[in-house]
């Protein structure tokens, strides 16, 4: 038998929650993700679109995963001190 000195900290993973999102450190939160659902899938697209033709392979793209949603991009303070997206997505 394989003994393991985890426990769990329940307390300690949201501090730890807490002191990313604060700090903007939104990196661990790429692999947070959930699947999409149809609309989101056929409504997130990138490459090319050809004489009004989407190709296939442009769907369901979020982030750098397609398929899933990935918790990071959900975040309103996400990429919001880069000036190309702020003039596009300005904070409310």
């Amino acid at each position: 038998m394989v003994e393991t000195n985890f426990k769990d900290d329940y307390e300690a993973d949201v501090n730890l929650y807490n002191r990313l999102t604060s700090s903007g450190h939104f990196s661990p939160f790429e692999h947070v993700a959930r699947t999409m659902n149809d609309d989101e899938y056929f409504t997130n697209v990138r490459g090319k679109i050809t004489d009004g033709k989407i190709e296939d392979d442009a769907f369901g793209w979020f982030g750098n995963f397609r398929g899933f949603v990935q918790d990071r991009k959900m975040r309103p303070q996400e990429n919001h001190s880069d000036p190309r997206i702020i003039k596009h997505f300005p904070l409310q």
